[in-house]
């Protein structure tokens, strides 16, 4: 029987695109990096744009990293705009790093993880993505729509990537006849969607359009802890948990790549867990953590759970994991029961 196969990616997915993973030497990388993109703002483009991101930044690293600070804003202080201007910031930030016209002229300059492109070839058969591979994202930035892009820029008949399909994307209100590949649970950095995900780079403005109206800005992240209400539009908020069950469900081999499980994604981690019980039976982390902790955070098999007298039950019966720690970061791992 063919193999099920789901990617779970985090931030270290992108760690060599975006270089804002904590490192021991500076745990503040992220934070540090923000007010470093604050500051170059308002050098670029002087005058009162931006309201009150200068704080905003600031407190970010008193809180340790954005997604903290965000956390802190939503909970304690969603009267005011600062939680719609940070997201409105980080949103500049990853939009900027990876579709301004300057740095996508200079191919040095933009913000590329070289590893997507090739995973996108290795995943492929009969010259179309595997229909048996699907990728679930915490990231916000669009790494792998930018591999996709730059497959079709370098195809002669400018085709997309067969099979890649992106969700959310300007689709959000259809119904889905197929599932899509790739899910982005926090949303997207941007304020507009593309079609599929492989029209970035006909939608890059001009220089004087990178200046943001920071007072009306909609941004698209949307974090784990926000609820339908939060959604003005009822197009994401409302659909991502159950479409994302849907597309791990049935899931045999689970792909763990530079994600670490923060408390903040915890119940949509559970779910996602709870709707592949009874068919995960494998677990690859790729990372420089070994994934054991997964046991007791999911309450994962070791082994089959029996009665107290030796004898299987149907009831309590639940497959065992293998987790397998895979510490070679150079390239996404592919199974070999793909």
């Amino acid at each position: 029987m063919e193999e099920k196969i789901t990617y779970l990616i985090g931030a270290g997915a992108s760690a060599n695109a975006h270089k804002l993973a904590r490192t021991k030497e500076d745990p503040y990388l992220y934070a540090n990096r923000i007010i470093e993109f604050v500051n170059e703002l308002y050098l670029k483009f002087p005058g009162d744009y931006f309201g009150n991101l200068k704080t905003i930044a600031k407190n970010c690293l008193e809180f340790g990293s954005p997604d903290t600070y965000a956390k802190y804003l939503y909970e304690r202080e969603s009267n005011n705009d600062n939680y719609r201007q940070l997201k409105v910031l980080l949103s500049y930030y990853f939009d900027t790093s990876e579709f301004s016209p300057q740095r996508v002229q200079s191919i040095n300059q933009r913000s590329i993880e070289p590893r997507v492109l090739p995973f996108l070839t290795y995943i492929a058969k009969e010259k179309k993505i595997a229909d048996n591979v699907k990728v679930v994202s915490w990231n916000y930035d669009r790494q792998f729509e930018i591999a996709a892009d730059k497959f079709r820029l370098l195809n002669p008949t400018n085709d997309t990537f067969p099979g890649f399909t992106v969700w959310p994307n300007l689709g959000d209100g259809n119904k889905f006849e197929k599932l899509p590949f790739l899910i982005h649970l926090n949303g997207l950095a941007g304020f507009e969607y593309d079609k599929n995900g492989i029209d970035s780079v006909k939608r890059i403005p001009r220089d004087k359009d990178w200046v943001y109206d920071f007072n009306t800005k909609e941004p698209l992240i949307s974090y784990a802890w926000e609820s339908e209400k939060d959604d003005p539009h009822n197009l994401f908020l409302s659909k991502k948990e159950l479409l994302a069950q849907d597309m791990v469900k049935g899931t045999t081999i689970l792909v763990v790549i530079g994600y670490s499980f923060p408390f903040f994604n915890r119940s949509t981690d559970n779910l996602l867990f709870k709707a592949m019980e009874g068919s995960l039976k494998k677990i690859y982390f790729q990372d420089f953590n070994n994934g054991e902790f997964l046991y007791n955070q999911f309450n994962l098999a070791r082994q089959f759970t029996t009665y107290k007298d030796g004898m299987y039950s149907n009831s309590l019966n639940r497959i065992p994991i293998e987790i397998v720690h895979i510490d070679d970061l150079r390239n996404y791992y592919v199974p070999f029961e793909l």
